[in-house]
């Protein structure tokens, strides 16, 4: 018997050779992600640096029911002006916490 699944990102094979008589050895292959695709599993959505209370907005500074450059606030939290690496977490919008490779599992079960 022969299953193959797709998901969006990995492909699962299993196969698992027939029954026979007694006495026979039983083969069974299972593999997981066959093509190795490295998806990613997370994207980074902070755009500033985070648990930094250095690089926090103020927000007793401004109304919140008019609108407001969020860009700018955060240009101007402490670690904009003063620290060389800035407010900005260079991890904003890239990938992180990929799958797995490919993986393979076989078995041999003996019947007496």
């Amino acid at each position: 018997m022969i299953q193959v699944h797709t998901r969006a990102s990995e492909t699962l094979y299993t196969f698992i050779s027939p029954k026979r008589h007694t006495g026979a050895a039983r083969f069974e292959f299972n593999a997981q992600n066959v093509f190795n695709q490295k998806t990613a599993q997370l994207l980074y959505t902070y755009y500033n640096r985070y648990r930094t209370n250095s690089s926090e907005v103020n927000y007793t500074k401004f109304n919140f029911s008019q609108p407001y450059d969020y860009k700018a606030l955060i240009a101007a939290t402490s670690d904009a002006t003063t620290k060389a690496y800035g407010a900005l977490d260079p991890r904003f919008g890239k990938q992180d916490l990929f799958r797995a490779g490919f993986q393979g599992r076989l078995g041999i079960k003996f019947t007496f």
